[in-house]
């Protein structure tokens, strides 16, 4: 790497920038894994309709979220080469990029969360499960429920894009790995425990991103920037 693409230590830094990042996307993929194992012990039919409810939540999510990730990076990084300064009486960052990816974010999770919730009966048609199917009912009731916590887990990605800003991959992956955790500790409470079945689980999942976002608000608070200075577009 030293006498490489990327010369001295830049080659390491992307390095232990990369691993927490890669880590970070095997979090998420082994946290449902868990879910659906919990769910799978109820049956047949509750896991084909958490099954159908995830898949649409996760197809209509990643339309706009992976480039709102990539897109919070990048402005947050050239936003504190460019346009930092010390507010004169807060001491802290003034990003404009910071809040504009938050403002964007709490938007489009909106959106997101409004679509999913009023359309969950047309999105499960489009994917083959008519009002007749014993599966409808169930699947309609765990994509609304899933649909509440779209906002929150679109302003977690964005969140997630500004710490990148800042060259710090660790901070997200570690509130990343705490909130699947959470939310995996309450997936027996609430499906077995409370006898709430597939509504538990979603329920599990909504609350533990709800919990998490705040923390990652408070990090940004120690990055030495405000969460909301001003937005620009």
């Amino acid at each position: 790497l030293g006498s490489g693409l990327y010369p001295g230590t830049v080659g390491i830094d992307l390095i232990l920038l990369a691993l927490p990042a890669v880590l970070g996307q095997a979090i998420d993929p082994m946290a449902q894994l868990m879910e659906t194992a919990y769910i799978g012990k109820l049956g047949a039919l509750e896991l084909a309709s958490a099954g159908i409810g995830v898949a649409i939540f996760n197809i209509l999510s990643k339309i706009f979220n992976i480039p709102l990730l990539s897109i919070a990076t990048s402005f947050v990084a050239e936003d504190i080469s460019k346009n930092a300064s010390k507010h004169s009486t807060s001491g802290k960052l003034e990003l404009p990029s910071v809040s504009s990816a938050l403002v964007l974010a709490a938007a489009i999770g909106t959106i997101e969360a409004l679509a999913l919730f009023l359309g969950s009966g047309l999105f499960l048609k489009l994917m083959g499960v008519s009002p007749v199917s014993p599966m409808y009912k169930s699947a309609r009731l765990f994509l609304s429920l899933r649909a509440l916590g779209a906002p929150a887990n679109v302003i977690m990605l964005a969140v997630q894009g500004i710490f990148r800003g800042f060259k710090d991959t660790k901070t997200p992956v570690l509130f990343i790995g705490l909130g699947n955790l959470s939310a995996v500790a309450l997936l027996p409470l609430l499906i077995y425990g409370f006898k709430l079945g597939i509504t538990g689980a979603a329920i599990s999942t909504v609350a533990s991103h709800l919990n998490w976002n705040k923390h990652r608000m408070d990090q940004l608070e120690l990055l030495g920037t405000s969460p909301v200075i001003w937005f620009t577009i």
